[in-house]
This record gives C-alpha cells, structure tokens and sequence, in this order.
C-alpha cells in the first residue's frame, strides 16, 4: 500500500476537530517506535555531534558540529516523515533541501522570542548576579511551551513541504484537540525533565571529569532527541489516519 502525494498536498483545515482516535492508540505508538528504531544510527550520530559540540563551540570542529546538526535535524525529520507517509525514501541531502527552509522558518519565527527574553533576563542577571536558577528555570519553561506549541505544527510543515502558515493550522489542531493530545502533551514535559531538570542539579558536580560528564550528556541527548522524535511520529501518523477529516483529503490518497 503506498501513498500517493499530489504536488498541490497542502492541507487547510476548516474542520480541526479530529474525531476518530487519539495519538497513543497503541498501533501508532508501535509503528512510531518502529520508524525510530530503524533510524538508530542517524539518532546516535545526531546525538553524538550535540554532544561534543557542547564542549568546543568556537573551534573549527564545533563549527563543523553545528553544520552538520544544522543539516541532520530536517533531514532525519524529513526522513522519519517519508516512513509515516510510505513509498520511495529520499536521500537525506533531498529530505533537507525540500525541508529546511520551511523548517528553520517555523523554529526562527518560535524561538526568536525565547532568545529575546531570555537574554534581556541575562542582562539582569549580570546586574543582579543572583538569577541563575531563574534564568534556567524560565529558559526551560519557554522552550517547554515551544515543544507543546509545536506539537501539530512539525508535522504538518514536513506533510505540506509548508513553513510559515502551518503555524496558525497546527495551533488550532491542538486547541481544538487538547484532551486528546495529552499524552504528547506529557511526553513534551518528559522530555524538557531529561533535557533540562536533571541537568540543574547534576551537571555541576560532573564538570570534573570530562568523560564521565561527556557521557552523562550523551546519554541525556539520546533520550530527548528520542522523546522529541517520538512525539513528532505520533503526531504525524495521527494526523495521516485522520486524513478524511482534511479539506484537501482528495489530495493525500492510498492505493
């Protein structure tokens, strides 16, 4: 059974109110671990570059990290999309140059803000010089409400090869749909407490030793790139099996 994608598969949803089931059904949650698990070596790579960059920002092979995270991260999205929707698979540099912009758009246009905030509040703390723990805590937060906000939105922008206007569509999809988006809605509060919480109160005491602190980090990176991805198949194997509920469900057929 493949799936058919017309040029024109942009999805407007006048109906955002999807009835049939909810994004835990087990069949999915078995299918999305599935997908992931047959990308383990580009998650463990993914992991393993946001990891070392960590430690060597400015040097010629951190910047040689954050170019290569740059490309991964809507390539492996892209390619975690092809397994969702079926049929051929891409290479991973033709997942990127038909998704990046409209990924990096979405994340400029979310993540600007944060940025602003979070440095205004930096200044303070350089004035101030005692809210570290606040800095952290709303830094955490902020890009906890991202992830929740982004919930319907990164699907939709790798489904419609669309940026900017998949924002207001997969905001409505989540207010319409918030009882049953919960369970991703916790998985996004799992995965800001692997990024983050344990980060608050264990990194320090591991800056000492750097293989033992490398490590810790990996582990971390692992899990929350797994959470974050998972929520991303969810969300999109979700959304496919509700495709009669789309305006342009003539677009998006099986055969």
């Amino acid at each position: 059974m493949s799936v058919i994608i017309h040029r024109s598969y942009a999805i407007n949803y006048r109906k955002t109110k999807l009835e049939e089931m909810t994004p835990m059904e087990k069949e999915h949650l078995i299918e999305s671990i599935k997908i992931l698990n047959s990308n383990w070596i580009l998650l463990f790579l993914l992991a393993f570059v946001k990891t070392l960059i960590v430690y060597d920002k400015l040097s010629l092979f951190g910047i040689l990290g954050l170019l290569i995270l740059l490309f991964m991260i809507p390539a492996l999205y892209g390619r975690l999309q092809e397994h969702v929707l079926g049929g051929k698979r891409s290479s991973l540099y033709e997942t990127f140059r038909l998704n990046a912009f409209h990924y990096y758009a979405v994340m400029f246009t979310l993540l600007v803000p944060i940025h602003i905030i979070t440095n205004v509040l930096g200044l303070t703390n350089m004035m101030r010089q005692n809210m570290n723990d606040i800095l952290t805590f709303v830094s955490a937060f902020l890009l906890l409400i991202v992830d929740i906000l982004l919930i319907y939105i990164l699907p939709l922008v790798f489904i419609n090869k669309d940026g900017l206007s998949s924002i207001p569509t997969g905001l409505r999809l989540l207010s319409n749909n918030l009882m049953k988006s919960i369970p991703l809605l916790l998985l996004c509060f799992v995965k800001a407490f692997i990024k983050w919480l344990p980060g608050v109160f264990i990194i320090n005491k591991l800056q000492s030793d750097k293989i033992f602190s490398t490590a810790y980090n990996f582990a971390f990176n692992i899990l929350s790139l797994y959470v974050g991805f998972l929520i991303f198949l969810l969300a999109s194997i979700y959304l496919v099996k509700e495709k009669k509920h789309w305006q342009g469900n003539e677009t998006i057929g099986y055969k």
